[in-house]
């Protein structure tokens, strides 16, 4: 019972849940065992709740079908547990009061009243950021201020941003830099700058640059039970040499305070480069500014979008 009531509060990916593998193929089973607990949890269970499944690449949902088949013993589709059902749903834009506004080549047309007027080109990010951060200095020490607001945006632009609104935001800077490493590198190609200065998916930058109540993202599931799993926020209270003191913004762990070290990490497999970097550092992002793939679950009341195509977007209202 514990245990259940744990996973309904917390959730879970699918990835740690069904123990699917992270570089697998069209071939691949996920690592559970059939006399294991977590098998026999999953004959027990009532209910399978697999949030956002049409986006998870095919052949992990194609795992997970073949491992229940095993788990259940039998080759109905997910093992015939009724249980577990696989529901696609097709998502309709709605912009503005609730309306969907088409041209005539399909195009959406977004209302004037969900953009911000900005007569210069050249400061665009600086009217996106004073549109959904009002006031900033003035409530640059309110956990609650700075935990509503956000700004979406692609990966080129998120690091863009959230450089902007270090120069911002107010109080004094902590600088981390991380201790990189080429692996098997023993004729010393890789230089020290040349690693320091990527930043492979997954992995924190080379510097870190947070300030007193800056808000923060965790990159990996350093201890989900208590609320540190990947894409939970945080907020900066305060730092040591390889310490940052935390308090968590959001999920069902908010307000709790937490301790963040440095930790040895490697970006996975498939990231094109001819060597394996190995990256010690605190494992978060600056979070002023986030990718909407790291905001998918997060509750936002004030949220301003970022488009590269020369337009800006402010919604005013929760992001679920």
């Amino acid at each position: 019972m514990e245990l259940r009531h744990q996973i309904f509060l917390g959730g879970r990916t699918a990835h740690s849940r069904f123990k699917i593998r992270i570089n697998g193929n069209e071939m691949s089973v996920c690592n559970i065992p059939k006399q294991s607990g977590l098998a026999d949890l999953i004959r027990r269970a009532k209910l399978i709740i697999w949030d956002k499944a049409p986006m998870t690449k095919q052949w992990a949902i194609e795992a997970v079908d073949r491992s229940l088949q095993d788990i259940m013993s039998n080759n109905m589709l997910f093992g015939g547990s009724n249980c577990f059902r696989r529901r696609l749903q097709t998502s309709l834009l709605v912009v503005g009061n609730e309306e969907e506004i088409s041209t005539h080549d399909r195009m959406i047309q977004i209302p004037n009243k969900m953009l911000i007027n900005c007569n210069n080109e050249n400061d665009a990010e600086q009217c996106l950021i004073e549109e959904v951060f009002p006031s900033l200095s003035d409530h640059a020490h309110c956990s609650d201020y700075i935990s509503s607001h956000a700004i979406l945006a692609t990966n080129e632009a998120v690091d863009m941003l959230n450089e902007k609104l270090i120069n911002i935001f107010p109080g004094e800077s902590w600088i981390y830099n991380s201790f990189d490493q080429a692996l098997d590198d023993n004729a010393n190609y890789y230089q020290k700058e040349f690693l320091n200065s990527l930043t492979p998916n997954g992995l924190p930058p080379h510097k870190l640059i947070p300030k007193l109540n800056f808000p923060i993202m965790v990159l990996r599931n350093i201890d989900p039970a208590n609320g540190l799993y990947n894409g939970t926020r945080l907020v900066c209270k305060g730092f040591e040499s390889n310490v940052i003191h935390a308090e968590i913004s959001s999920g069902q762990h908010i307000g709790k305070k937490v301790l963040l070290v440095r930790i040895l990490l490697m970006p996975t497999e498939g990231e094109c480069y001819p060597f394996q970097i190995r990256r010690m550092q605190l494992p978060i992002r600056l979070s002023f500014a986030m990718t909407i793939n790291k905001a998918q679950g997060q509750t936002i009341p004030h949220v301003g979008v970022y488009l590269q195509i020369f337009m800006w977007l402010y919604l005013v209202g929760s992001l679920f």
